[in-house]
């Protein structure tokens, strides 16, 4: 039952930069910020919930405390680059329909 549990968090904490930048930037307000704020408060809230995913492994034995810096600054690099993108898309999807709207 335990290695089960340390293969899904071990899991969690892999995928969990990605799709916690996109559920921030998919489901929350932050579109309404300019971008250089916008990616610093993505990558800082992105880089709290991989240190927190991560003591978790930490706590249970699984990952070094040096693997936890690197996590979360990887995370923290994740979470601030990889949503531009997507608010590139919806910003345009907007300016087109405010277009046609005209």
């Amino acid at each position: 039952m335990t290695e089960g549990l340390d293969n899904f968090l071990g899991l969690v904490i892999f995928f969990s930069p990605c799709i916690a930048a996109f559920a921030l930037v998919t489901f929350s307000p932050l579109r309404q910020l300019r971008q250089p704020v916008r990616l610093f408060v993505i990558g800082l809230a992105n880089g709290a919930i991989a240190a927190f995913l991560s003591v978790l492994g930490m706590l249970r034995g699984m990952i070094s405390s040096r693997l936890l810096l690197f996590i979360v600054g990887v995370s923290i690099v994740i979470g601030a680059f990889q949503p531009s993108g997507f608010i590139r898309i919806d910003q345009s999807k907007e300016k087109r329909r405010t277009r046609k709207e005209k």
